[in-house]
């Protein structure tokens, strides 16, 4: 029997290893280079009331001495409730909030151009009656979705003619926080006239909250030219794949079987303001009710239940790594069978927005709150960059093996059939469990030693990794480790066995 102290010196020296083992597409191997102040296009925006037409604006960020030809695209929209940052009584809400500066830089990192995006704003959140509202959220969202929809015309025009970002227009992934995750699932799946038909879409007379003669069509086409403005015509408005974090989709029908885009959701379970399934969204200073929308938590069970296909080249592909672990154990612990790209946050504090951290100079900061962190809004006031980070390393590591796969990316090969992972229940035992400061690993099968494992927390975080053991059972000693759930790969000659242990 072996035992395995785990130690600074085994995270050293895995440390150094990965440094060896880095992959485009999956792993940080580029400094970042940006672009700031890009205009991507014009439009009329109806914040002062009249229309007004302004310069859309975005910040590109480029892995830096990058050779490669053509490099896919993430296009990416910040949080801030439709509403200038500042005037929604929120610190963030523009194109250099936190989340979007960190995550662009991660994505530029391992090879993409990532485009942070500021897009035209403005709604009524105190209109006195629900219609009004919902009519003003309805239309502040497509006019942003139109607005994403430009920056991916603007990529592919540029791949047409001047190439100056050098992306690929056939690998567009379009990204969001919060309310940019609402733009980024209605610019991928709102593409069909009779879905603003709905009737939770007319208003009492029988009219259309969004009325597509008058602001045009969601690819930028129509529309009445004295509020609409198609910028970057005729160039491809495809996208590829959606990255929504915490947002939702004005209703379930706009994902049918003419969509083709794989979806990946970050889902905060005990959000108020942003649903996990189906229910009405509020304002928040005041509780008035707008209008019912499905997050993350009620579209990837349609998508299945539905039969449409869009993840299905995730669902065939092989991930055993320990985000994926962490995704099917926080299903579990919600008592639902586990959605192939939904990754749920399910802890009992009220997240809202946890890969987000904010300017602690910032008058709207939360520093009432006992406990605030002083880098929290009001809506989450112990979030730190620490914590943040942590979110979206966790971001990272789900999202970016499920791109390589659907975009077809040299690194999904990774994640084929090939890699073998087999069936623990007459393989291995993990004793005690729940564990303390120390607990066994043990093969079942005499004949089939454990060759090395690797320990990981439900944030994806390596732990460890020990090789070389070739032993039929091994003591696991974890003195320093916080109590909680962590995830345990095993490795045996012919393939992997994973497993979890709880700690307390």
């Amino acid at each position: 029997m072996k035992r395995i102290l785990l130690s600074l010196t085994l995270l050293l020296a895995f440390a150094a290893t990965q440094l060896q083992a880095q992959e485009r597409y999956l792993d940080p191997s580029f400094d970042v280079q940006v672009t700031e102040n890009v205009v991507y296009g014009e439009n009329l925006e109806v914040l002062t009331g009249a229309p007004v037409l302004i310069d859309l604006v975005m910040d590109v960020y480029e892995p830096q001495g990058d050779t490669e030809e053509r490099r896919p695209l993430v296009i990416m929209a910040h949080a801030g409730s439709f509403l200038p940052k500042g005037l929604n009584t929120l610190p963030f809400g523009n194109r250099r909030d936190s989340t979007n500066i960190e995550m662009c830089r991660e994505f530029a990192a391992r090879g993409y151009v990532c485009a942070s995006i500021d897009y035209r704003l403005g709604w009524n959140p105190l209109a006195p009656t629900q219609e009004a509202r919902a009519i003003s959220i309805i239309q502040a969202t497509y006019r942003a979705s139109q607005d994403m929809v430009t920056a991916v015309r603007y990529f592919a025009q540029d791949g047409a003619t001047d190439n100056t970002y050098r992306t690929d227009s056939t690998r567009v992934i379009v990204a969001g926080n919060n309310s940019g995750g609402y733009m980024a699932l209605t610019a991928a799946y709102l593409n069909r006239p009779e879905e603003l038909e709905l009737f939770k879409f007319l208003d009492s007379n029988g009219d259309p909250f969004v009325d597509t003669e008058f602001q045009g069509n969601m690819d930028g086409t129509g529309g009445n030219p004295a509020v609409h403005n198609y910028s970057n015509q005729g160039y491809s408005t495809d996208i590829h794949m959606v990255l929504n974090l915490g947002g939702a989709i004005g209703d379930l029908f706009w994902i049918d079987d003419t969509d083709e885009a794989a979806l990946v959701s970050f889902q905060e379970v005990n959000n108020p303001l942003t649903p996990y399934g189906t229910a009405v969204v509020i304002v928040t200073s005041t509780g008035d009710p707008i209008i019912e929308v499905s997050g993350g938590g009620a579209i990837h069970p349609h998508i299945t239940d539905e039969n449409l296909g869009l993840n299905d080249a995730l669902i065939s592909a092989t991930f055993d790594d320990p985000y994926t672990e962490g995704a099917q154990a926080a299903a579990m612990e919600l008592g639902t069978p586990y959605q192939e790209g939904l990754y749920s946050i399910t802890s009992p504090m009220f997240f809202y927005d946890p890969w987000a951290w904010y300017d602690p100079s910032d008058p709207n900061i939360d520093n009432t709150t006992p406990g605030a962190s002083g880098s929290g809004s009001a809506a989450n006031p112990f979030n730190t960059p620490e914590s943040a980070r942590i979110y979206i390393d966790t971001v990272m590591g789900y999202f970016t093996p499920r791109a390589c796969v659907q975009l077809g990316l040299p690194c999904g090969a990774n994640f084929t059939s090939t890699k073998e992972v087999v069936q623990n229940a007459d393989r291995l035992s993990v004793f005690p469990n729940p564990a303390g400061e120390q607990f066994w690993l043990t093969s079942k099968q005499a004949d089939q030693l454990i060759q090395g494992f690797d320990l990981y927390n439900l944030h994806g975080q390596l732990i460890s990794r020990v090789d070389g053991l070739n032993d039929q059972q091994v003591r696991i000693d974890v003195p320093h480790l916080s109590p909680g759930m962590y995830l345990v790969n095993v490795r045996f000659e012919d393939g992997i066995v994973p497993t979890k242990v709880m700690l307390r």
